[in-house]
Formats: C-alpha cells, structure tokens, sequence
C-alpha cells in the first residue's frame, strides 16, 4: 500500500464518518521516514510514515493503516473536540474511553496496536539510533506509565 495525502484525505473523510459521526474538523497531514513510529499526531496534525522503515515485517496494509490512522485521528479528536491537552500522558482516560467506544461498536483494536507497532521496530534496534532506542526502551513506557497513573 503506497501511501499519498489525498489517500490520507480521503481516508479521513470516510473514517471520520464510519467512527467518529464527522464530529472532526479537517486537519493537516505529512509523510515522513521513520525509523520507530508508523502515525504520530501534532497539534492540528497527522504524520504517516511513508513505509515502515528498518521493519522489514511490517508493510503497510489497509488493517495495518487504518489502526494506525485511526489511533491518530483519536489523539485529534480528543484535542480538538475534548479539548484536552495531551503532550504529557497522549493516551489518558478520554483516549481510551474513545478507543474502547471504537472497539465496542466497531472492533477496531487501537489501543493493541500502541504496543504491537512499538516491538515490532524491537527486532531491528541495533540499526536504530541512540536516542531512537532510549525512546523506545525507556521514554514512551515511562509516558505510558504516567498515562495509566493520571
């Protein structure tokens, strides 16, 4: 699956209607290289790794990316129609409340795929950089850990 902005685009209009009732503004997205995220989500934002880089198992295809996609568009909508801020805990109470609504109703595993994608990239570390792996190893848990704490 080759990834553009208007396949973002038009993925969003339809997810926005299929899981969230098009309860969302349009916002921006980019593609980028990664060496550890597949999605990641900036204020007004949605980032989508071109290709999985330095995970040679993992292709995008369209469950892969519409987890992936989705678990961002969450993260979008729990800043913009919740209006919670969210740089210190990124997956608190309102993201997992929405990602269980999603699961119960749609059974879409969003909060699965948190963990699946990050220990996927585990197998490649020793091609990652230092400050890539203290992210991985030791930064995001601890984000997660305070996450489930507040």
């Amino acid at each position: 699956m080759q990834l553009t902005k208007d396949l973002l685009k038009a993925k969003y209009k339809e997810y926005n209607a299929t899981y969230f009732n098009n309860e969302l503004k349009m916002c921006k997205f980019s593609l980028y290289a990664t060496s550890t995220e597949l999605g990641l989500y900036t204020r007004g934002r949605i980032w989508m790794a071109k290709r999985p880089k330095n995970v040679e198992k993992l292709e995008w295809n369209e469950q892969l990316f519409k987890e992936t996609f989705v678990h961002e568009m969450v993260h979008h909508y729990v800043c913009t129609v919740k209006g919670k801020r969210t740089f210190l805990c990124p997956h608190g109470l309102k993201f997992r409340r929405k990602c269980r609504e999603i699961k119960r109703k749609h059974g879409l595993r969003l909060l699965d795929s948190i963990y699946i994608k990050r220990y996927a990239v585990l197998d490649r570390r020793a091609t990652l950089s230092l400050f890539n792996r203290l992210e991985l190893l030791y930064l995001k848990p601890l984000n997660y850990l305070l996450t489930w704490i507040f």
